[in-house]
C-alpha cells in the first residue's frame, strides 16, 4: 500500500508509513472494532476497487479501497474513509445485486 488516508488523519504516502498506520490502528487493543458492510467490488483485469461502509461503534464510515494484483495477489494501494450516515434500503439492494 502506498497511500492511506484515514479520519481525522492526515494522508500518509509511502509504503513503510502507511504500514506503520495500518500496524498502530490494527494492533491497538483499545482501537474501535470495525465491521464492513454493504462491499462493491469492481475489478478491470488486475486492478480492482472495493467500496463499502465500515461500521464502528457510534457511526459509519464510507470507504474506497484500491487494489491491484501482483505475483498473483491482490494487494491495496489506496484506502479512504471518511464520515457517513448510515446506509440506506437502496444500499442493500445494490451491494445484493451486485456480488
Amino acid at each position: 500500500m502506498r497511500r492511506s488516508t484515514h479520519p481525522g488523519w492526515e494522508t500518509v504516502v509511502g509504503r513503510e508509513d502507511v504500514l506503520r498506520t495500518w500496524e498502530a490502528i490494527l494492533g491497538n487493543p483499545d482501537a474501535p472494532k470495525i465491521a464492513c458492510h454493504h462491499a462493491i467490488a469492481h475489478v478491470f483485469g488486475d486492478a480492482a476497487y472495493v467500496v463499502c461502509y465500515e461500521v464502528l461503534e457510534g457511526g459509519f464510515l464510507a470507504a474506497t479501497n484500491v487494489f491491484v494484483r501482483e505475483d498473483g495477489a491482490w494487494r491495496m494501494v489506496h484506502h479512504q474513509a471518511g464520515a457517513s450516515p448510515p446506509p440506506t434500503a437502496a444500499d442493500e439492494d445494490a451491494s445484493e445485486t451486485m456480488q
